[in-house]
C-alpha cells in the first residue's frame, strides 16, 4: 500500500479537541484500489451523517463509518483527485457523534507531485 497524507492547516471550531485529523489518498494494487480518497478523524462521526468536501466550486459527498469517510459514489473518486490536483484549498465539513459541526481547511500545494510519487505503487 502507498498513500499520500495531509493534515489540515485550520480546524474549526477552535474550542474542541479534534484529535488527529488526516486526509489520505491511497493506492492498494493488491486489492485493485487506486487513488482512493479517505477522510480520517480523531473522533467518531455521527452515524448516518455525510462529510462534505469542497474544492473551488466542486462538492463531493462522503459516507461515514466510525471515524472515517469515503466518497459515496466511487465513480467520483477520480474527479475528486483531479480537483485536488487542480485546486489550491480544500475544505472538509463533518459532524461528530456528539453533534458538533467541524470544518477543516487543507492546502493542496504539492499534491500533484506527491500523487506522482505513488503512481507506480506495487
Amino acid at each position: 500500500m502507498c498513500y499520500v497524507l495531509s493534515v489540515p492547516t485550520a480546524k474549526e471550531p477552535a474550542s474542541v479537541n479534534h484529535g488527529d485529523i488526516f486526509f489520505v489518498v491511497s493506492q492498494r494494487p493488491g486489492q485493485n484500489i487506486s487513488y482512493e480518497p479517505q477522510a480520517m478523524m480523531g473522533y467518531a462521526l455521527k452515524e448516518g451523517s455525510k462529510v462534505n468536501v469542497t474544492i473551488d466550486a466542486k462538492n463531493f459527498v462522503m459516507f461515514v463509518k466510525d471515524s472515517s469517510a469515503w466518497v459515496e459514489n466511487a465513480a467520483e473518486e477520480p474527479a475528486l483527485v483531479a480537483a485536488m490536483k487542480g485546486g489550491t484549498n480544500m475544505t472538509v465539513k463533518a459532524t461528530s457523534a456528539r453533534g458538533t459541526g467541524t470544518n477543516y481547511t487543507y492546502s493542496l500545494s504539492g499534491i500533484s507531485a506527491a500523487l506522482k510519487q505513488i503512481e507506480n505503487c506495487k
